[in-house]
């Protein structure tokens, strides 16, 4: 059994993940990953999801603890965790009542987190490197994870030591990926660990900064109202999970609280190159809240 940690989650897992740290030391499990029999009719309710990714596996998650993979011997090993990592990870965030953001999070101080969302492709990733490489840690990349303790401020999970970057962003801030395997088939995308700058605890949400491609000003734009709930609602990840696992009205009153103790923001995606500069411009804009 391999043991992990990952978005503030124990994980015990019959399969070896390459990318996730491993645990010398097991604790008590909060997930369980293992191999087995999932059913080939898709399952959603409140308990339980499945879903079928044609040539790599089924995946079945169960009350938020449990992953079932049904998969060959001959299985690409790289795009089963993929998968895992992505899609089911998100479906038990889900199921533990997390809200999940489509987005990267970058701590600013030791009491103030950063997410910056928007769709794939926008450039999340490569601005958290760029923001790393200026000494802010990395706190999770591509899903951030969202609870709300007693006094209802939001609070974001760290995710794992890792960013996906494209071949183009790993050049630009001198990742050598000679020795790194490409993630599944994307021939020029690949997993880049790391241990420097990365935030192994939970952190205070501070702000949301929605990145976009035609917004007409490079200004951060402060979003309230209806324009930042639809905002937030926009950037939830997987978000047919919310209906699938019935969750609608819980998600809904996430979403009030967060726009409630939270600022948020709309702005044009930086453009190339990530100078420091750039960097800490966007920074201030941000935080002279």
């Amino acid at each position: 059994m391999n043991h992990y940690r990952a978005f503030g989650l124990n994980i015990a897992s019959e399969i070896d993940c390459p990318v996730l740290l491993q645990r010398l030391v097991a604790e008590a499990c909060d997930v369980l990953i293992c191999r087995g029999s999932v059913p080939a009719q898709p399952l959603a309710d409140e308990a339980q999801l499945s879903f079928d990714i044609k040539g790599v596996a089924r995946y079945w998650i169960q009350h938020g603890k449990t992953i079932t993979v049904d998969y060959a011997d001959d299985v690409d090993f790289d795009a089963l965790w993929l998968y895992l990592l992505g899609s089911a990870m998100g479906a038990v965030l889900h199921q533990r009542g997390f809200l999940v953001l489509h987005g990267n999070a970058i701590v600013v101080t030791p009491q103030a987190a950063v997410v910056f969302v928007g769709p794939s492709g926008i450039g999340k990733s490569t601005l958290a490197e760029g923001f790393r490489q200026q000494g802010y840690a990395l706190l999770t990349d591509d899903v951030s994870a969202v609870y709300f303790d007693e006094k209802q401020q939001p609070w974001v999970v760290p995710g794992y030591p890792a960013l996906k970057l494209w071949q183009e962003s790993a050049d630009h801030f001198n990742h050598d990926t000679s020795a790194l395997k490409p993630i599944s088939n994307r021939e020029t995308k690949f997993h880049v660990p790391f241990i420097n700058e990365y935030c192994p605890q939970p952190v205070p949400l501070k702000a949301v900064v929605e990145l976009v491609l035609d917004f007409p000003s490079g200004v951060p734009q402060k979003l309230t109202g209806a324009a930042g709930f639809a905002m937030i609602n926009d950037n939830i990840y997987r978000p047919q999970y919310v209906s699938k696992l019935k969750r609608q009205s819980a998600h809904f009153q996430q979403c009030v609280t967060l726009c409630k103790h939270t600022a948020l923001y709309r702005i044009t995606r930086p453009q190339w190159p990530l100078t420091a500069e750039l960097l800490t411009q966007l920074m201030q804009a941000i935080l002279v809240d």
